[in-house]
């Protein structure tokens, strides 16, 4: 996949060590994908509780209170089929943590699977933070992003109450919200030219009157056409607005995954079994990518990659083009699995 770019199983079982035809390389590889004892926990979960590690470790370094910030979205991933993913924010980037997959062209997924995939991560970083110091891992605070698809009760209380998470969440223009006794929609409500937001705290959210909610009406026209409408449990408008706009590293991410990477969304496997797999594979190759362009940022080859029109590469785009570099000019490189990333 990283040499290809590309997620066509003809491409892809290219790389299997085998010295077999062409047609029983594509066997191999889509009975990989298809077999249900291809296990995340044995094949992805050991080297991203490695990776997330590092990461956090580099995060309280200097003795930071340490702050996660999670994102949940949904992408196609080909004609079929479409996941929910949950990543965590890296500087500009995302890191893939968990998914699920159904078929479906486009839209939303239930309640039921938001909170099936927001359970699995909480497990996940239960179990690498438990790594850390206790004071370290007492103290951490740990906030979920994401869309207006993202904003039922269900899911709120489940960050509230269960997992002691923030959140911030997008929501409908036409939501039914609660001051006292007074209801309102968010299409109701403007700001005055000279303001950016209108925040109130102690609302009241929807029909089920989930209470305690913070509501912020933020429309700044330098970063968006249209105003936004967030519910969060935080008490500070700029703290929720400082949050909501990490949310789009996951859309970076999946750029990465998808356009500039591996194609991930141009693969014609039919089964949601075979495609939960191979975003697996995407995932370590992803996470594996990052790593690498950290490890070399400072390599002497990078004057030979860069282009004279760009001022700047992300880490992915700079690892990916210096392992093709290094692969198309015989030069010597070496992938670690031990991840080293730091927080940049």
């Amino acid at each position: 996949m990283l040499h290809s770019k590309s997620s066509h199983l003809s491409q892809i079982s290219k790389g299997l060590p085998q010295n077999i035809k062409a047609a029983s390389r594509e066997t191999h590889a889509k009975r990989f994908l298809e077999n249900n004892h291809t296990d995340f926990k044995i094949h992805y979960l050991p080297f991203l509780d490695n990776f997330v590690l590092k990461i956090v470790q580099n995060k309280v370094k200097n003795g930071k209170k340490l702050e996660i910030n999670l994102v949940i979205d949904g992408s196609v991933m080909n004609s079929q089929h479409i996941a929910l993913m949950v990543s965590m924010v890296v500087g500009k980037r995302a890191i893939p943590i968990c998914w699920v997959v159904k078929k479906g062209k486009k839209g939303h997924f239930d309640t039921k699977m938001h909170l099936t995939v927001i359970e699995q991560a909480a497990d996940i970083f239960k179990r690498i933070l438990s790594k850390l110091p206790t004071d370290i891992h007492k103290n951490s605070k740990i906030t979920l992003l994401g869309d207006g698809e993202f904003d039922s009760v269900d899911l709120q209380q489940l960050c509230r109450q269960d997992l002691n998470w923030d959140y911030v969440f997008r929501t409908s223009s036409d939501c039914l919200l609660f001051e006292n006794e007074d209801v309102f929609q968010p299409k109701q409500l403007s700001v005055n030219k000279e303001e950016t937001f209108f925040f109130i705290e102690g609302v009241d959210f929807s029909e089920k009157r989930f209470k305690d909610i913070s509501f912020l009406y933020w429309h700044d026209v330098q970063k968006y056409k249209d105003p936004l409408f967030l519910v969060s449990n935080l008490d500070d408008p700029f703290l929720i607005m400082d949050a909501y706009q990490k949310r789009f590293a996951i859309e970076t991410m999946f750029k990465d995954l998808k356009s500039r990477g591996f194609n991930l969304h141009k693969n014609r496997l039919t089964k949601v079994i075979a495609i939960k797999n191979l975003i697996m594979v995407a995932a370590l190759a992803f996470c594996l990518l990052m790593n690498f362009g950290e490890q070399n940022k400072d390599n002497s080859l990078k004057d030979n990659i860069k282009r004279p029109d760009k001022n700047t590469y992300s880490v992915f785009s700079f690892a990916l083009n210096l392992l093709h570099y290094c692969l198309f000019n015989a030069e010597e490189f070496s992938f670690s699995f031990l991840m080293s990333m730091n927080d940049s």
